[in-house]
């Protein structure tokens, strides 16, 4: 299924409603989004409306990453600005955060001015990869100033089949791939544990050292960001 989108308003800038409405500031000194909205053409813009038409054949599955619009965001923009939302998903299929806003409604985010969307405590960046020549959205499994270690999600369509026999419908699948960022090259990564050790060079032996007595493991990528994490604080 995919989705047709009417843009009503363009994104200008990432900002916050007229200053004279005294924000609200969380836990993590982000003023907080309330009403998105009541974002229109005359203010300050920190992205735009769009309405969602669903075409009749339906597709099995979302075109979201996370289950549910009940996420915390964080956004950091460059100036190290932070604003937080608590309704918020990424669109795998457009390649975008969004923000429901109503029935048949999102408000989709510009993401331009935007250093990293944190949510659920998961940091994600949109960077340009000159393997593809795209600028995509990628989770940040770990970032360093020697290397980053990416996620990168795709929405694929499995055919259904029309047969009265099968009867089985479109359905989206989810697929991920790993990359790792050096400097300005950005190439595919195998997400194993003799590649992650390799990445961490002299200091490959202690990084196994640190995996093991913290009783992680380099299969879970939690567990890959606790390693990395904790053994470069040290």
């Amino acid at each position: 299924m995919k989705k047709i989108v009417l843009i009503i308003a363009l994104v200008t800038a990432f900002a916050v409603r007229a200053q004279e409405e005294a924000p609200a500031i969380n836990a993590n000194n982000a003023i907080v989004i309330e009403n998105l909205a009541g974002i229109g053409a005359g203010t300050q813009n920190i992205g735009s409306t769009s309405m969602i038409i669903n075409p009749p054949k339906k597709v099995e599955g979302s075109v979201h990453l996370f289950k549910n619009w009940i996420n915390r965001g964080v956004f950091v923009t460059n100036e190290d600005k932070k604003y937080a939302i608590r309704n918020i998903n990424y669109n795998v299929q457009r390649n975008v955060f969004e923000s429901k806003i109503g029935q048949d409604s999102v408000f989709t985010f510009n993401t331009a001015n935007i250093e990293t969307i944190i949510i659920n405590n998961r940091p994600f960046k949109s960077i340009y990869n000159p393997a593809v020549r795209a600028e995509n959205i990628y989770e940040v499994i770990f970032e360093n100033e020697s290397f980053s270690i990416l996620k990168k999600y795709e929405l694929q369509v499995m055919e259904g089949s029309d047969n009265p026999m099968i009867i089985r419908p479109n359905k989206y699948i989810l697929d991920d791939s790993y990359w790792v960022k050096k400097r300005n090259s950005v190439k595919a990564f195998k997400m194993k544990k003799k590649n992650i050790i390799k990445l961490a060079g002299k200091d490959a032996k202690a990084l196994t050292k640190y995996a093991d007595d913290n009783n992680l493991t380099f299969r879970d990528d939690a567990d890959v960001t606790r390693i990395l994490n904790g053994f470069y604080k040290m």
